[in-house]
């Protein structure tokens, strides 16, 4: 029995030994775990390895954590989930109640605007409800939707609000502290009855009689405006709030689009020298919605599909109670012919309308056992009216380290195209007498579809002129738009290398770009751009030193066997090895966890190998050089923390 208190009263409730342990967590850690949160952008599903990097838990309780917040038959939990639980337990028995609420809210606020919609805040309290319902073990008692929907109707009530406007920070922490206060022990399970437990199942015959009176109640008032609140909604806004839930097929919608898929280390069938894999989509079972690719004929550990168009109309409450279930399959198999199935939990997406979203998945097989591939994919849940026609606006170009030039200057030209330059192509102007360098400060404009820039991608071509006709210096995919899209309306400066067509580096490009709706005037500021026309070497040839000091291996594939524990070492290089490569010393038997806490490992390579190729770590057991895994570093991480560990 463990005393867990979110105030100055105290209940004693019993719970899984995890919760004790997070329990007796100290502020400060709780705070280590936001900022994690915020800082590296984690998945909305996580599984226990990231659970335990991101909090510090060990790998048995980090399971058990997934085991007890997961919600559907897989190995995955929701993030929010875990930061709700966090806030709601951590630093026992100090109040701290406006922070508490502070960083509970923030679990939602992807924007980062202190604001959430309304849709954003029943999310919210259905992870609140869930969070709170796995600590005290009375998931069966956790609210339904009428429930929840009932309980935001009656606190836009409370806050004096419209029922389409957004909540603030504020205005939450303020709401919270009063309720809570209000009650006669500040305890964890106080809080879950007093709120929660009191609407928790609405019958299902009388939910939208509730649902049309407390919205109805709400809407039907009206509230004058405040210096604090965002604008009035108009008067087609304020019909579409007032109107009520007729019947269930009335329901709420959008439309899920699936627009990309990669999947990748699929498992290959020991009978088989290739498969022709395609892949299932359906929301929890399907009756919604459904889609499935064609197959990838002689396809083997990897298949991909750049131009999907898959969308459907989707329920709001399928996609919040329902995960996206992605299975990959073998064409012409028969019943085991099922590769793997992921898990994905999506009802995130709901405070994303509109939005281009990425999202992974692990497969496993009927077992729930990994090792059967990964997916990626960009999805989109929009309104049925949604237009993603907008604008691609390119600030400028420049290029550095621009390699061809040792018999002498070049004649240089570049092309920007999304896909094949048919939806949106810009050729810049010619540049005589280029060494190193070259810049197009000019800026341009045209218009384009997002779905079209997503599949298509951004190409970079760096052509040369010559008397009888050009030919490529270097080409290079410079985004698929996920980074212009979530800066939307937004500059991003989007930075890489070129190629040539044998794959080596010929140069490094800089282009600001963004992509906006058209009710956003174009604006081209020349404080964004600094026009860069000056020749020179730079800094490119200079030789510097890469030290690795310490590394730590954790929850390593186990490639050993029941005699003997396998034996680790690191194989560590830069791009293919042919610049800087280093071995460490093998770890014997030290099984999933290996630590070298002094590599003193330092060799010099020039700047430019560095900035052009990735940082390569291979972990590889001693037992006949099996290879347990590999992992790739954005060079810039390193180059952006020079001289400093």
């Amino acid at each position: 029995v463990v005393s867990i208190t979110m105030g100055a009263g105290t209940s004693g409730i019993h719970m899984a030994s995890v919760f004790e342990t997070m329990s007796s967590w100290s502020w400060d850690h709780a705070l280590t775990v936001h900022k994690a949160y915020c800082e590296n952008d984690y998945e909305f599903s996580i599984d226990s390895n990231t659970v335990s990097s991101w909090t510090g838990l060990g790998s048995d309780d980090s399971l058990a954590l997934v085991n007890a917040l997961k919600k559907h038959d897989n190995k995955i939990v929701n993030s929010v989930n875990l930061i709700i639980t966090t806030f709601s337990l951590c630093d026992s028995p100090n109040p701290r109640l406006e922070s508490r609420l502070t960083y509970i809210f923030q679990a939602l606020d992807f924007s980062r605007t202190s604001v959430i919609s309304t849709e954003e805040f029943e999310i919210l309290l259905h992870c609140v409800a869930y969070s709170l319902a796995t600590v005290l073990k009375r998931k069966v008692s956790c609210p339904n939707d009428a429930a929840i929907a009932k309980i935001v109707a009656g606190t836009y009530e409370d806050l004096d609000k419209r029922f389409s406007k957004q909540i603030t920070q504020t205005e939450f922490v303020a709401w919270g502290v009063e309720l809570i206060h209000g009650l006669p022990e500040v305890s964890v399970d106080c809080i879950y009855d007093s709120i929660f437990l009191k609407n928790a199942r609405i019958p299902e015959d009388s939910k939208l009689k509730d649902i049309l009176l407390a919205q109805k109640e709400v809407t039907e008032k009206k509230k004058p405006s405040t210096e604090n609140e965002p604008p009035e909604p108009t008067s087609a806004d304020e019909d579409a709030v007032a109107t009520p839930v007729a019947t269930p097929t009335d329901e709420p919608q959008g439309v899920l689009e699936i627009l990309s898929l990669k999947m990748t280390g699929l498992r290959l069938s020991e009978l088989e020298a290739s498969q022709n894999p395609f892949v299932e989509f359906k929301i929890g079972d399907g009756k919604s919605w459904q889609f499935s690719t064609e197959a990838k004929s002689g396809g083997l550990a990897l298949a991909s599909w750049s131009a999907l168009d898959f969308a459907g109309s989707v329920p709001q409450a399928d996609l919040h109670n329902s995960p996206l279930i992605v299975q990959a399959k073998v064409e012409g198999g028969d019943s085991n012919s099922l590769i793997g199935t992921a898990s994905i939990e999506c009802s995130f997406l709901l405070g994303k309308r509109n939005q281009i979203v990425a999202l992974h998945g692990v497969l496993v097989d009927d077992n729930g056992n990994e090792g059967c591939g990964e997916c990626d994919m960009k999805v989109r849940y929009r309104e049925e009216s949604f237009n993603d026609d907008g604008y691609l606006d390119i600030l400028g170009v420049d290029l550095i380290d621009i390699e061809g030039t040792d018999d002498g200057p070049l004649n240089l030209y570049a092309e920007l195209l999304v896909g094949d330059g048919s939806q949106w192509k810009h050729t810049t102007g010619l540049l005589e007498n280029v060494t190193t360098k070259a810049s197009w400060p000019s800026h341009t404009t045209g218009p384009v579809k997002q779905k079209q820039v997503l599949q298509g991608s951004i190409l970079l071509r760096l052509k040369r002129r010559y008397e009888s006709g050009d030919s490529l210096v270097g080409v290079t995919v410079v985004s698929d738009g996920i980074e212009i899209f979530s800066n939307e309306n937004d500059w991003t400066k989007l930075r890489g290398s070129l190629v040539n067509s044998e794959g080596s580096f010929t140069g490094q490009y800089e282009i600001t770009a963004k992509f906006r709706f058209p009710s956003n005037p174009p604006s081209f500021p020349d404080s964004l751009h600094e026009t860069e026309t000056a020749e020179g070497t730079g800094d490119a040839d200079e030789e510097i030193s890469l030290e690795v000091s310490r590394a730590e291996l954790t929850g390593l594939k186990d490639t050993g066997s029941i005699f003997s524990k396998q034996s680790p070492y690191l194989e560590l290089k830069v791009g293919d090895g042919s610049t800087w490569q280093q071995k460490t010393s093998v770890k014997q038997g030290a099984g999933v966890n290996a630590t070298w806490d002094d590599l003193n490992i330092s060799a010099p390579v020039q700047h430019k190998m560095i900035k052009a190729r990735s940082l390569i770590v291979r972990a590889e057991s001693k037992s006949g050089d099996k290879l347990i895994g590999e992992a790739t570093i954005n060079a810039d991480e390193v180059l952006s923390g020079s001289n400093d560990w």
